[in-house]
């Protein structure tokens, strides 16, 4: 049953002179143990070699000849412990403009039906804004000032495992001379509360930030304006598809 074989390993290594004392390492798979180990000559399983020692280590003495090494191993009725062997991220780099959204996906290879869940982390953002929710969804904030920041995924099951992705932040496309002429202008102004927005195109989404880029609404324009309440006064940044700019409320 070599398939629930670790290694087989021997020191001095596989091509050795004969009379040298050859010394066999086993390692089984979780769950499986040594049952037998023989050497016999290559070619013919009828001549056998004696082999030595106990346990999953063995030697026996090199012959004048080629041999083969044989080694059967028993399930056991040890239960298998969970436990988690590698956390991947999916990509594991990716560029991510400012005011963007992203995905992420982790792959989590388990034993022992150890849990395959992840929590999410993002590390060295300039801002609260820029963060991941708990299905591995990315947004960076519109005013990020970070250049490349980290996405992780943590095991549930083990804290020890998890895997990375880099973050690099890119600038807002910039539109040619052509579409700028053919665009419609994007207009803000408050009055009595309220955020007033014209110049949006319908279908696009549409964003308010606050200037330390903490997102403060976000729907999909049904027509060319739109207004919202503002609870506070400052400075907000507006954002449809790839034009931007700022508003002072006082």
């Amino acid at each position: 049953m070599v398939n629930n074989i670790d290694s087989v390993s021997s020191d001095p290594p596989a091509r050795t002179e004969e009379g040298t004392l050859v010394t066999l390492n086993i390692s089984a798979n979780q769950g499986y143990e040594l049952e037998t180990i023989l050497v016999h000559m290559t070619g013919d399983e009828t001549k056998d070699l004696e082999v030595s020692g106990s346990g999953d280590t063995r030697s026996f003495t090199m012959p004048d000849y080629d041999v083969t090494v044989v080694a059967t191993f028993n399930e056991t009725d040890e239960p298998v412990i969970p436990a988690v062997l590698s956390v991947t991220v999916s990509p594991a780099s990716v560029n991510v403009q400012k005011g963007a959204t992203h995905q992420f996906s982790a792959t989590v290879i388990v034993e022992g039906g150890a849990a395959e869940t992840v929590s999410w982390s993002v590390s060295g953002q300039a801002l609260v804004a820029t963060n991941i929710n708990s299905t591995g969804l990315l947004t960076v904030a519109a005013a990020e000032t970070a250049q490349t920041f980290t996405v992780t995924a943590t095991s549930t099951e083990d804290i020890t495992k998890s895997g990375m992705s880099t973050i690099t932040v890119t600038s807002q496309s910039v539109t040619s001379t052509s579409e700028l002429a053919t665009a419609i202008p994007l207009r803000a102004w408050t009055r009595n509360g309220f955020l007033h927005v014209t110049g949006l195109e319908t279908g696009e989404v549409w964003s308010v930030y606050s200037v330390s880029g903490a997102l403060i609404y976000r729907d999909v324009a049904y027509s060319e304006e739109a207004e919202i309440p503002l609870r506070a006064q400052g400075v907000y940044i507006i954002q449809a598809g790839d034009r931007t700019l700022r508003v002072i409320f006082e």
